[in-house]
């Protein structure tokens, strides 16, 4: 199964609930991939990488997201996953309305 989360910048929300579930996951030898994007532009977001905040909560917890670089939602990020999770109602409304992807993959966390 593959499981992709979206925020607004995917410098926190998103990218901190991909770690969480691939760690989850790998603990218990599931077999699932994990991913996360944005909708906001990467070029325009002053981190490179997750919010600090972010960062050091996963790391109370042993998990290294230091790799993480934010990523722009793409169809064909969505068109891959078979369970699509937003972090708010804006940015599941937000996809909605672009009319874009299969509603029945979109969900809000």
């Amino acid at each position: 199964m593959r499981i992709h989360y979206i925020c607004y910048a995917n410098v926190c929300r998103s990218p901190i609930a991909e770690a969480l579930t691939r760690a989850q996951a790998k603990a218990r030898q599931l077999d699932l991939e994990t991913s996360s994007s944005g909708l906001a532009d990467p070029d325009l977001l002053s981190y490179t990488g997750i919010h600090p905040s972010g960062l050091r909560v996963l790391s109370s917890l042993g998990i290294d997201a230091s790799s993480h670089q934010p990523k722009r939602t793409t169809k064909e990020m969505i068109d891959k996953a078979d369970l699509v999770l937003m972090m708010d109602y804006s940015i599941l409304n937000s996809l909605h309305k672009a009319e874009l992807f299969d509603p029945l993959k979109l969900d809000l966390l």
